[in-house]
């Protein structure tokens, strides 16, 4: 970004989405908060509105456009401005042009471990499977719950699509279709829905049908949008995106084609993490004193206990509860015990600035190396490798 800016004016740099849902707002503020630290960069929009509208597009005026896209005819029209343009979503993936987006194979990967964590053995995919992010969710998805050997189930959904005066597109779930979906499972199944629309829809369906959140049916969704996910009963779990940190970069993109001329780039970041809402708020395990040690565990984990302070709050044996652990999950407790100190790592990584070495000891590790040695060795890269959390082509 070393070129002076261009004379007389400042580069003009549109954001073309929507903003009625709170990852799209991110998204747009990621690219105001990386505009507003670059001397020759501005966002303009549509009048006294930050954003651009579709059904506005050929009116604007601008240097390049920063877009989510719902559609293939949507990238087509991007082609004909003959403007550079980053796209900032992963519906339509398109090779030809830049993208920044999540890592959608591991948002499904995280969605069907914190389901497989609650000790669910019987998993849904409830989607529609066409667009390439819903694919790659369901990939993700599908291959974690094989590779533990657990029941993975597709279940398609057909979602009402329909587009607002602004030309921004928005679904409606058929609610007595989920219901009659819903009697075709045994219950407890675990679902997860690549979009929090969809899981609105299917606790809707769930509350009809009679069937209690999270213990018969536990749901997780995409997208933490507050008002979206928590004015329903139960609020509703969710995988998070890097949405800010998405539009940052993307502008930083843009910003590169627009001045120095640089080629087509792809970057697909990690997922932030999981907010844990009721809807997944459950241990399905089938005997009393595994589940107490695992809650025990989870609650429990930063403290840095050991195997006997597990032992003393379950009352049993230390023996005894490692016969239960390999009856019923086919592990010991102190590999249960690395697993969730594993996990906890992982949050703290995707959420904090925080130092290794503090996060090894928020964890429950006795040091950074020890945490370092078993993160290697628990996920094939380093806690630095993983807290970068980018897979570049």
């Amino acid at each position: 970004m070393s070129e002076p800016p261009k004379t007389g004016s400042r580069y003009r740099v549109g954001i073309l989405m929507h903003a009625s849902q709170e990852h799209m707002r991110q998204v747009a503020l990621g690219v105001a908060h990386c505009a507003q630290l670059t001397p020759d960069w501005e966002v303009s929009g549509d009048g006294f509105h930050p954003l651009i509208p579709w059904n506005r597009l050929n009116k604007w005026k601008g240097d390049g456009i920063i877009a989510i896209v719902n559609s293939h005819e949507q990238i087509e029209i991007l082609k004909k401005l003959n403007l550079p343009f980053v796209l900032a979503g992963s519906r339509v993936i398109d090779k030809e042009y830049s993208v920044v987006a999540s890592n959608n194979y591991s948002i499904g990967q995280m969605a069907a471990e914190h389901l497989v964590e609650s000790g669910f053995r019987r998993l849904v995919f409830l989607g529609q499977a066409v667009w390439d992010d819903e694919l790659l969710r369901l990939k993700g998805f599908q291959e974690l719950v094989e590779q533990r050997g657990l029941e993975f189930i597709l279940s398609d959904i057909k979602l009402d699509e329909y587009r607002a005066r602004d030309s921004s597109t928005h679904y409606r779930t058929n609610v007595d279709k989920l219901v009659t979906q819903l009697a075709n499972f045994v219950t407890p199944f675990a679902v997860y829905c690549p979009n929090s629309v969809i899981a609105r829809g299917l606790i809707e369906a769930c509350n009809i049908a009679g069937l209690s959140i999270p213990e018969e049916v536990a749901i997780i969704g995409v997208n933490d949008d507050a008002l979206e996910c928590e004015s329903i009963l139960p609020a509703i779990s969710t995988v998070v995106q890097q949405s800010r940190r998405i539009g940052f970069r993307a502008c930083q993109y843009l910003h590169e084609m627009v001045v120095n001329h640089a080629g087509v780039s792809h970057q697909f970041l990690e997922p932030q993490g999981i907010v844990a809402r009721q809807s997944t708020d459950v241990l399905l395990v089938d005997d009393q004193k595994v589940e107490k040690a695992m809650r025990f565990m989870r609650d429990n984990v930063g403290r840095g206990i050991g195997i006997e302070e597990v032992v003393a709050a379950v009352g049993i044996s230390r023996r005894g509860l490692e016969v239960k652990f390999k009856q019923v999950l086919n592990r010991t407790p102190l590999s249960e015990l690395n697993r969730v100190r594993i996990g906890k790592a992982k949050q703290l990584l995707r959420y904090s600035d925080a130092s290794i070495t503090a996060i090894a000891l928020d964890s429950g590790f006795g040091s950074s190396q020890s945490f370092c040695v078993a993160f290697k060795k628990a996920c094939g890269s380093s806690p630095t490798e993983f807290r970068r959390g980018e897979n570049e082509s």
